[in-house]
């Protein structure tokens, strides 16, 4: 195995965008839920495919993950599990306080119920569909999340054993079934049925599985058939697909397959990397650094902003600039918080957990 590089520079940038992308594409639903959708259809399909940021995020998060386990192998799967722990379950049980608080406070304390905030502390919220988006919209993926990692073991137990394609071939069987049966509406329980079954982690599984599959590749120095994809047939067949209502369902592991394809070329350096230089690059990298705080808060906050200002403006115009200013002042806000709540939460791990330099396994 050629020597590698520890912290590989451009992921937090591609976090970023991503992060971007998500956020935007947030601003879209509270346009859809809270306008005249008539009047604001330009903006609505500008930022409709913002939800591509989540499916990068999937296979960042499979590459971080693996890659991180296999140069730690040797500590075995309670430091694994240790640190997967402590990555993501402290940020996310202050955020889980923060919003449960708020809640309190705005709408009183019957407004919460103990069996919703049990199992969201659980991280089990995403098999409770009416549970799902109660508390905070965002909160489903990082129950996924959660659930990821614990079926990680499994997905690395067989690719050692028979091969990454025995791997991959088991991940993606069952992502595909269970996307198939919610297409072509085999879920018993109609509407209740498939967003249960949208929501279970093997629902994902192939989509994150890929990106460790591309992470293998980067640590051996070797390059794969998923690296050797042409980018452009790639990004051909995500179009095709997003234009094809049966197929919609595939398009996030689709996204997932061009994301990890780019990861593997541009991580063994074969071909051209993102190399944005200047402020924008700061500003992205610092954004992707921060990114799972930034993740954690923006979407609740966002809804407030624009249920408030349709509240207190009549007048278009008036409406839009308010709209306008509060989205900036909002990214600008969550930007300064997400890094305080870097430095002061995420950045308190135990001294089994490698430091931030070297840790890159900073995933939503």
């Amino acid at each position: 195995m050629t020597k590698q590089r520890r912290h590989i520079d451009f992921l937090d940038a591609i976090r970023g965008c991503a992060a971007l992308a998500v956020f935007l594409f947030h601003v879209r639903h509270a346009v859809l839920e809270y306008l005249p959708v008539n009047k604001f259809t330009g903006i609505s399909d500008i930022l409709k495919d913002g939800w591509m940021g989540v499916a990068v995020f999937f296979a960042l998060s499979g590459f971080c993950i693996h890659l991180s386990h296999i140069r730690s192998v040797s500590h075995g799967w309670s430091t694994y599990f240790s640190k997967r722990f402590c990555r993501i379950v402290p940020s996310y049980v202050v955020a889980l306080l923060t919003f449960v608080t708020l809640t309190v406070i705005f709408d009183g304390y019957r407004a919460v119920s103990i069996p919703d905030a049990v199992v969201h502390l659980l991280g089990l919220h995403n098999f409770v569909p009416s549970f799902v988006h109660s508390f905070n919209g965002s909160f489903w993926s990082i129950a996924v999340e959660m659930q990821l990692y614990v079926l990680y073991p499994l997905v690395f137990i067989v690719q050692k054993r028979f091969g990454w394609w025995a791997a991959l071939l088991l991940t993606g069987c069952m992502e595909a079934a269970l996307r198939f049966a919610v297409v072509f509406n085999m879920v018993p329980g109609g509407d209740f049925g498939s967003t249960f079954v949208s929501m279970l982690p093997t629902y994902f599984w192939f989509s994150w599985t890929v990106g460790a599959f591309a992470a293998d590749n980067y640590h051996h120095g070797r390059i794969s058939n998923l690296g050797k994809l042409p980018p452009l047939l790639a990004l051909c067949l995500c179009v095709a697909v997003l234009n094809v209502t049966v197929l919609s369902h595939f398009r996030f592991p689709l996204i997932s397959i061009l994301a990890a394809s780019c990861l593997e070329r541009w991580s063994l350096g074969t071909t051209w990397s993102p190399n944005v230089q200047g402020v924008v690059r700061r500003h992205l990298t610092t954004l992707g650094t921060v990114s799972y705080s930034f993740y954690l808060y923006h979407q609740p906050f966002m809804n407030f902003i624009f249920k408030a200002s349709t509240r207190s403006a009549t007048n278009p115009t008036v409406l839009i600039l308010m709209l306008v200013t509060g989205v900036i002042l909002l990214y600008i806000g969550l930007f300064h918080v997400a890094k305080l709540l870097y430095r002061v939460v995420e950045l308190r791990k135990p001294s089994v957990m490698p430091s931030a330099k070297v840790d890159i396994a900073k995933v939503i």
